[in-house]
């Protein structure tokens, strides 16, 4: 950890273990999204990209890139 990180505080049974709260937050969305890309079929980069577009041409003029 470094200066001006967010820290959390876990109860692991009979410790209190310091953690990265930036870290955990990564981790937990890594495993909501286990699986995602193989259910949708999408296998690379040109896969993401397509599927980019299909939703922006479903969108229709409805979208904006902030």
């Amino acid at each position: 950890m470094k200066d001006g990180d967010k820290i959390l505080f876990v109860n692991d049974g009979n410790k209190i273990v310091m953690m990265n709260a930036t870290m955990i937050a990564l981790r937990d969305v890594q495993q909501a999204f286990q699986g995602v890309a193989q259910e949708l079929n999408i296998h690379n980069e040109e896969d993401v990209v397509n599927m980019v577009k299909e939703v922006r041409a479903e969108r229709g003029e409805r979208y904006s890139c902030e």
